[in-house]
């Protein structure tokens, strides 16, 4: 099996990484548009919404619709077998890195009653895990060197 045109293709673990993308975009598109619902019940209450709770809900939601759309770019990218989504799929592995103690950070300043240490770093456990799980296979693996070509 170590001919390039045998391990060619979509198969193996690039199976969980096609359906974990797929899912990941739902998973998305259900947080957009819970934050999306939050600023307009917000907004149309209007009784004093706190603008440190408004800036981080609208924050939250072009981050998420942000991602969506990644996500869905990515999941063309994967089916299309180009070679610019290990890139871009390493990349969208680090940006909740990246994001998390941001967002974070910003609870604990602005709003201190939405903090919670124990979820933070569960949080980035589970996103240090996923990349330390996907990024060696995206380096290492001749499946993912020669499916992802064009």
């Amino acid at each position: 099996m170590s001919d390039d045109s045998q391990l060619k293709g979509l198969k193996g673990w690039l199976k969980i990484v096609g359906l974990s993308l797929i899912l990941s975009v739902f998973y998305l598109l259900n947080d957009s548009l819970t934050y999306y619902d939050l600023l307009i019940d917000g907004i149309s209450n209007d009784e004093g919404y706190a603008s440190a709770l408004f800036a981080y809900l609208v924050y939250l939601f072009i981050c998420c619709t942000i991602m969506v759309v990644a996500h869905i770019y990515l999941v063309c990218l994967f089916f299309l077998k180009r070679k610019l989504f290990k890139k871009l799929f390493i990349t969208i592995l680090f940006i909740p890195l990246i994001s998390l103690p941001v967002t974070t950070s910003f609870e604990f300043v602005f709003l201190p009653e939405l903090f919670n240490v124990v979820d933070f770093i569960k949080e980035l456990v589970v996103e240090l895990l996923v990349a330390a799980l996907w990024l060696p296979y995206m380096f290492l693996s001749k499946r993912v060197k020669a499916t992802f070509i064009e």
